[in-house]
């Protein structure tokens, strides 16, 4: 089965770890919904930072809240059980790249 051969690439940023530091919750959207954010994501993290905490105000937006421990944990438990997923931290790529 292909699907089994697969690695996967999952993308934090400042903005998600502070919120598990803080015992936050992080706001899941739809890429379609929050016009900017995507190409603020890998572009400018201040402008990430002001988009995300816009979109979640709006209230005509769907989105779907989860505490940040739970996600960083359902993460490092896929992480831990398949050996398949990988950590990119957006920040110090963005930071550390020629480009």
């Amino acid at each position: 089965n292909r699907v089994r051969h697969l690695d996967y690439g999952v993308q934090f940023n400042k903005t998600m770890y502070s919120r598990l530091i803080k015992d936050d919750y992080i706001t899941l959207f739809s890429p379609s919904d929050v016009p900017g954010l995507y190409d603020a994501f890998f572009e400018d993290q201040d402008k990430f930072h002001s988009l995300y905490a816009q979109y979640e105000q709006d209230e005509s937006i769907r989105k779907k809240r989860i505490k940040a421990i739970e996600l960083f944990s359902m993460f490092a438990q896929e992480r831990a059980s398949t050996g398949r997923i990988y950590l990119q931290n957006v920040d110090h790529c963005n930071t550390h790249s020629p480009f």
